[in-house]
């Protein structure tokens, strides 16, 4: 099935793994094309026929091969920065405490301190929400390239429907689960970050995508 699908995706066939996990999900990870991994938990495979089964994996692929791990890694890296705001804010604040001397100095420190901390959450709250945003929408367009790279739009959709209807678990048990969410197929917590778009807005895309293919056909 890998094979099929990278050779209509011209892309090397990455290498694969199984998780062994009972929730349906699957992801994808890797620098580049070359160095691609896509896993697919146990219960995707339980659950999900062939046709399903080769939606989410063109799905997965497709991350790779927009490119869309590299960008996440460099957005990662771009809220993480903030993060040093608050390092200095820290530094700042320890150093006036225990400082001696000058109260109005040590006044004027502390309130420095408090700006910066005050910036720095701002702004990793708005890096936070970008990071999401955009991540909504990589969703998307890995969602329209699986329906490009298996030529068949009925797969992803059905799979997608499978797990809205019989209302199967997608949460990943691993602790460190939710800080990767965004590389997985479906949001693996729920939280105001949220990565993914609502699995009915991605299935009735899809399904519009569908007819609109019939239509020309």
């Amino acid at each position: 099935m890998i094979d099929e699908l990278a050779l209509g995706a011209n892309h090397p066939p990455p290498a694969l793994y199984v998780l062994p996990e009972t929730a349906i999900n699957a992801f994808a990870a890797g620098k580049d094309r070359e160095h691609a991994v896509v896993a697919v938990t146990k219960g995707a495979l339980t659950h999900f026929d062939r046709e399903q089964l080769a939606g989410v994996i063109a799905h997965e692929l497709s991350h790779v091969a927009n490119e869309d791990i590299k960008l996440n890694i460099r957005v990662a890296a771009f809220v993480m920065g903030f993060t040093a705001i608050f390092f200095v804010a820290r530094q700042v604040f320890r150093g006036a405490a225990l400082a001696g001397g000058d109260s109005r100095a040590r006044a004027i420190a502390i309130l420095l301190a408090t700006v910066l901390a005050l910036i720095g959450m701002i702004s990793l709250l708005s890096g936070r929400v970008l990071q999401a945003m955009m991540s909504r929408q990589r969703e998307y367009l890995a969602d329209a390239s699986a329906v490009q790279f298996t030529r068949n739009p009925k797969g992803l959709a059905s799979a997608l429907r499978v797990i809205r209807d019989d209302r199967k678990p997608t949460k990943i048990k691993h602790p460190e689960a939710a800080e990767h969410s965004h590389a997985f197929l479906l949001e693996v917590n729920n939280s105001i970050f949220n990565t993914h778009p609502p699995i009915e807005d991605r299935i009735k895309r899809l399904e519009n995508r569908r007819d609109y293919e019939t239509r020309v056909v």
